[in-house]
């Protein structure tokens, strides 16, 4: 998370990291950023850990809300996906299963 952090803070990219608890609201993405103007949520998971449905529910409407979203488990995948979203992609829902 930090090394994701880092990556789009170098770039001067805004990011903010969402702290979860108790009275947070569940499926909210782990980090939102904006990139050329563009609203950019990641679900960052553990290597191997699938995410919740709500979490999945979540960036679908972020998605359909004009966002790029999505979740990723590894530093490389995170890159390769903040750039299709510094190039104007409409993101992949696909990319979220």
């Amino acid at each position: 998370s930090k090394k994701c952090q880092a990556h789009l803070r170098e770039r001067g990219f805004y990011v903010v990291k969402y702290h979860g608890g108790i009275f947070g609201i569940a499926g909210t993405p782990d980090l939102f950023a904006c990139i050329n103007g563009r609203f950019i949520a990641c679900e960052l998971k553990s290597p191997g850990k699938r995410p919740t449905a709500i979490q999945i529910l979540t960036l679908k409407q972020i998605q359909r809300s004009g966002g790029y979203a999505f979740i990723c488990d590894n530093f490389e995948d995170f890159k390769v996906q903040i750039e299709r979203a510094r190039g104007g992609d409409v993101g992949d829902p696909v990319h979220l299963i």
